[in-house]
């Protein structure tokens, strides 16, 4: 055992209470940053969550969109030549029976609902005669526009015949309403 050595003439020092008062400081200013630090790592986590839901939303909305979009034609081009394959190429004949004479000839046919249009190649025995089956198709209800593409008379031909080729633009508007109704 040593002896213990009490000295009671020294003088008495003060607690150091602004080393305490700075250690305590220092305490809470790391508690409150660590505490900061947890809170920011939540609303990251948060904001990753809600960032991964409204990916998975958009994923969602293309999968649909491109479903929609499986559904309906690519564009307005792929309709409309899938309506026009639905037409009947009835109306189109109809308007060339309605004006038609007894004393031609087609040499040549194609009927294009799709196009709405008519090109042929005719032959009649006179000129005259094509002119005016030219003006009666001209005046039909159903016809926007015919055009006389060529014609000319076979001089080496006893009869001496007339041919033509006509292209008849129709109106899309001529298709029969039971037809309009069973087109998409």
């Amino acid at each position: 055992m040593s002896p213990l050595y009490l000295d009671f003439h020294r003088v008495h020092k003060p607690t150091p209470w602004i080393g305490l008062l700075l250690v305590t400081l220092g305490v809470v200013a790391l508690l409150w940053v660590s505490t900061q630090q947890d809170i920011l790592e939540q609303s990251r986590s948060q904001v990753e969550t809600l960032e991964a839901s409204v990916k998975l939303k958009k994923q969602q909305i293309a999968a649909k969109a491109q479903a929609a979009q499986k559904e309906t034609p690519v564009n307005e081009k792929v309709g409309s030549i899938r309506r026009a394959q639905q037409r009947s190429a009835l109306p189109a004949l109809q308007i060339l029976e309605s004006s038609w004479d007894s004393d031609m000839a087609i040499l040549r046919l194609d009927v294009s609902p799709a196009d709405a249009t008519i090109k042929m190649d005719i032959e009649t025995r006179s000129a005259p005669q094509l002119l005016n089956w030219y003006d009666r198709i001209s005046h039909q209800t159903g016809v926007t526009r015919v055009v006389l593409a060529r014609q000319q008379t076979k001089v080496a031909d006893p009869f001496k015949p007339t041919q033509a080729s006509v292209e008849v633009q129709l109106r899309k508007e001529a298709v029969p309403a039971k037809i309009k109704a069973s087109q998409p």
